[in-house]
């Protein structure tokens, strides 16, 4: 692959192997505008090229760049903001496929299989080793170290990631991802269930998982003494009254109470409806909502956008006397929703009374822009190790540093490794039976990985500087980890690592538990 110069020619490049769609026939918006939109505001925001009148298009901003005496926008840089805009790709793909194993698991099927519309409405069936295929060349492009200092080496770096980069981006679910969206809010509806719910199991046809249309029940689960179901794509009866229509709507995901009599309508306990279309339509919005409150008079609804919508308050205003029953969330994706649970918190509170016990005020309209992460550090971690837990792993650092990741991955003689980490974020409860809490990306701040229990495995403990601000170094980081009837190790680098730093391993074997620091680390305490 040759070596081109600039950041106008990888933008081309990518844009012609990759087969980016960024305009339709009709001079719309395609399936990769977003894509072209984002990497646009990040250049004028971030690097402050400046923009000429006519450049409203990512190609006329690079060419302007380029055209300049003194180009701010290189091809390291430009690469970099391109991968950084996969992130939130990446936690949608592990969130699906944290479902797809939790069913597996609950099924107790030996593989068990997703079906998913693609982009031309043709349904494929994935096993989880497919979709984990797909995922590493993600994580694959995501954990390629960052853009060397050394000239003599930056060239194969900028080909390494470039042609990672156009991997992911002609992936089949990377194409299919607007799509996608409504199935990854499905998991989150699913997941509140399964966390909240007294009792709650998954439905699958054979081997399969079906996130495809035609109403399909996904998983029952019992609450407080009543029995509900999860359905995907379950048409409304029509009513009366609805114009020319000759069907009723369906809601991507619908909540129905378990009634004798069969009228889905009635029964219906909450709606989950999103707008994931680069171009949101808020009038059809409005059609659909208006017709979800007249055919399910007593049901909630949460409408979604992946996006900030520019038409809220009008939205707001068309159901003000439903104002109680009908909240709207905006800006909601799966890199954000592990900063602020929006999505999961509205679904806990409208289902589950706020996770039972908790007081759950009743706002008059509720629109919800999903905020971009707090500068804030995650929850202090107590002194004292809890009795439920065998470990906890501590990250922290100052604001020299912004997104900083923790990692953890399990090693297993014969079995695959396992990582924890901001992209897969584990479970207490399963396997690998340890979590992250809480993925921070602006500094100072801290994460905290906890530990439930062990097996016979190595625990490799590293942190990589995601946001390539400043540097892991003595002043800047240090990661503590505490061990069940055991010592606590403070440590920090013993050099400056401009991306990652490999902390140490834990052995476990038997009963016997080890702590080795990566050599020549620096140990505070132990």
């Amino acid at each position: 692959m040759a070596v081109t110069d600039t950041a106008l020619e990888w933008w081309d490049r990518l844009c012609t192997q990759a087969g980016l769609e960024l305009r339709t026939g009709r001079n719309k918006p395609g399936r990769d505008a977003d894509l072209e939109d984002a990497l646009r505001m990040h250049l004028v925001t971030e690097w402050s090229p400046t923009p000429r009148k006519g450049d409203i298009r990512l190609r006329d901003l690079l060419r302007t760049d380029a055209k300049a005496s003194a180009p701010q926008v290189t091809v390291s840089h430009f690469l970099e903001t391109v991968r950084t805009h996969l992130r939130d790709f990446a936690c949608m793909l592990a969130d699906i496929l944290d479902t797809q194993a939790c069913a597996q698991t609950h099924r107790g099927a030996d593989t068990l299989r997703l079906a998913l519309r693609l982009q031309d409405d043709t349904v494929a069936l994935h096993t989880r080793a497919q979709l984990q295929e797909q995922m590493d060349a993600v994580r694959q492009a995501l954990d390629t170290r960052i853009a060397p200092a050394d000239p003599r080496t930056l060239a194969a770096w900028i080909n390494e990631i470039g042609g990672r980069l156009i991997g992911v981006l002609t992936l089949p679910l990377w194409k299919a991802r607007h799509v996608l969206y409504p199935v990854w809010t499905g998991t989150r509806l699913l997941r509140a269930a399964r966390e909240h719910a007294d009792r709650f199991h998954f439905h699958t046809q054979g081997d399969t998982l079906p996130f495809t249309p035609g109403g399909k029940r996904l998983a029952t689960y019992e609450y407080d003494g009543e029995q509900f179901d999860i359905w995907i794509e379950l048409r409304s009866a029509l009513l009366r009254g609805q114009g020319k229509r000759k069907r009723g709507r369906y809601p991507d995901f619908r909540v129905v109470r378990a009634t004798l009599n069969g009228n889905h309508n009635d029964a219906t306990r909450f709606v989950l409806e999103c707008q994931h279309r680069h171009e949101c339509d808020s009038a059809n919005a409005i059609r659909a909502i208006g017709d979800y409150t007249q055919a399910c008079p007593d049901t909630d609804i949460l409408l979604v956008y992946p996006r900030p919508a520019i038409a809220v308050d009008m939205i707001a205003r068309a159901f003000a006397s439903r104002a109680d029953h009908f909240r709207i969330i905006t800006h909601a994706t799966a890199g954000r929703e592990r900063q602020h649970p929006a999505l999961h918190d509205s679904i806990r509170d409208i289902l589950f009374n706020g996770a039972r016990n908790k007081a759950v005020p009743s706002p008059a309209f509720t629109a919800i822009e999903t905020p971009p992460p707090l500068p804030t550090a995650a929850p202090q971690v107590p002194n004292a190790l809890r009795q439920d837990l065998a470990a906890t792993v501590l990250l922290e650092w100052t604001d020299a540093l912004q997104d900083v990741d923790l990692r953890l991955v399990l090693i297993n003689d014969g079995k695959n490794p396992q990582t924890v980490a901001y992209d897969h974020t584990g479970s207490l409860a399963e396997a690998p039976y340890a979590q992250l809490m809480q993925d921070v990306v602006t500094g100072p701040g801290q994460e905290v990985i906890e530990i439930s229990r062990w097996g016979d495995a190595s625990y490799l403990i590293s942190v990589r500087n995601f946001s390539q601000t400043g540097a892991l170094s003595t002043a800047t980081v240090a990661c503590r980890i505490r061990i069940q009837g055991g010592t606590t190790w403070v440590l920090k680098p013993s050099h400056p690592r401009d991306y990652e730093w490999t902390v140490g391993t834990i052995t476990v074997v038997g009963d016997e538990i080890h702590m080795a620091p990566y050599a020549g680390e620096t140990v505070l305490s132990s």
